[in-house]
């Protein structure tokens, strides 16, 4: 076997060997609350938690860098020349203007449906006061 096929496999090993070794070394400092590990932030109901999708480091402090998006960072931006690496939703248009939320026409859901849901949520409060 050739050298320059031989050389990726012990890049892949030598790069599985510092994961282990890194994540042996975590579990025995962080993980328990409020010491959480890399990538997790310590919640208002003491829990570490993962970061939420474009975040990431310590207590969830860093935002992704472009080209890197997503969970974790882990997916990439091929964006156009039009378009921007947003750090939590990937490529988005740099050109795309701003609706006015008041004058919104195209509502995911029906007012009727929130107004339900409201008077539903108010007989589940009354039930659960036993008035």
């Amino acid at each position: 076997m050739e050298l320059s096929m031989l050389l990726p496999v012990y890049v892949r090993k030598f790069i599985i060997i510092v994961y282990l070794v890194r994540v042996s070394t975590l579990k025995t400092t962080c993980g328990k609350p409020p010491n959480c590990c890399d990538s997790f932030y310590y919640s208002n109901d003491s829990h570490c938690v993962a970061c939420l999708a474009g975040y990431f480091g310590p207590n969830c402090s860093l935002s992704c860098r472009p080209p890197n998006y997503g969970l974790q960072c882990q997916l990439e931006c091929k964006c156009k020349k039009e378009e921007q690496c947003n750090h939590i939703a990937g490529c988005q248009s740099t050109n795309r203007k701003m609706k006015d939320w008041r004058n919104e026409t195209d509502w995911p859901v029906d007012i009727n449906d929130i107004l339900q849901l409201a008077a539903r949520r108010g007989e589940e409060m009354k039930i659960r006061s036993g008035h």
